[in-house]
């Protein structure tokens, strides 16, 4: 569409230049020099558009906000593990968590709860990657769930990143008897970011048995209703809000 566009007005403008040059004498080498200037920057900026493309910014002129959330949304799908290291004010967080996560106790789901741009994101991916969390469980995994999911896509994701090694062609049924099976005598911990509705949770979680005492879901939520479903015994943690000294640090 974009070199399409870009074609129709140079060869517009060479046809104009090419008309001027009948009524003119003596320009006729100038004008072909123009042309073959306009070719040039024809091809430059179809170069040029193809390049911001690559980097899925397609349509320069119509940026929204829902290209950049869908860009946002594919960094934290693919870079679980990606963290933000200027954070501020989350170190009481890390450590409450931390504290409930290491409790040798019955599966159970730890919440954090907050609007976007909170920091939970960040958050949850500090706790996974803290040296504590990845010597204490057998098996790691982390997965982005948002408004829109399917259920074999999660399962199959979750699979490869605890380690069982899941044949794609399986049937969903299959998959949720294996990954119990696997699960079973290990003491796993699995992180569910960006949980919108209590659905999620409620058709993943019999592919989790409680395994090895101490194993702990994460889930990140914007919902109260969501945290208190996935596990109403459980305590929610929201990120703590900052102190005056970090306050003046951010600024």
């Amino acid at each position: 569409m974009t070199e399409h566009t870009v074609s129709f007005v140079v060869g517009r403008l060479g046809d104009l230049i090419v008309q001027e040059a009948f009524l003119l004498s003596g320009v006729t080498d100038k004008v072909q020099q123009m042309l073959t200037e306009m070719k040039r920057m024809k091809t430059r900026i179809i170069n040029i558009t193809n390049s911001w493309e690559t980097y899925c910014i397609k349509n320069i002129t119509k940026a929204s906000a829902t290209s950049k959330s869908q860009i946002q949304r594919r960094l934290r799908e693919t870079n679980p593990i990606m963290e933000d290291d200027n954070f501020i004010g989350l170190d009481k967080s890390i450590d409450i968590l931390l504290k409930e996560l290491m409790e040798e106790r019955r599966l159970c789901v730890v919440s954090i709860v907050g609007i976007g741009g909170l920091g939970k994101t960040t958050l949850d991916k500090k706790v996974y990657n803290h040296i504590d969390v990845k010597r204490d469980f057998n098996c790691h995994a982390w997965v982005f769930i948002s408004q829109k999911f399917e259920r074999k896509t999660l399962l199959y994701q979750i699979s490869k990143q605890f380690g069982y090694e899941a044949d794609q062609s399986m049937e969903e049924s299959d998959l949720v008897v294996k990954l119990r099976t696997f699960l079973e005598n290990k003491k796993y911990f699995l992180v569910l970011d960006d949980t919108w509705s209590e659905d999620a949770w409620s058709i993943l979680k019999v592919a989790f048995p409680n395994g090895k005492r101490g194993s702990k879901v994460l889930l990140t939520t914007r919902s109260m209703i969501v945290a208190t479903f996935a596990d109403p015994w459980n305590l929610y943690n929201e990120p703590c809000c900052l102190s005056k000294e970090e306050s003046w640090e951010l600024l």
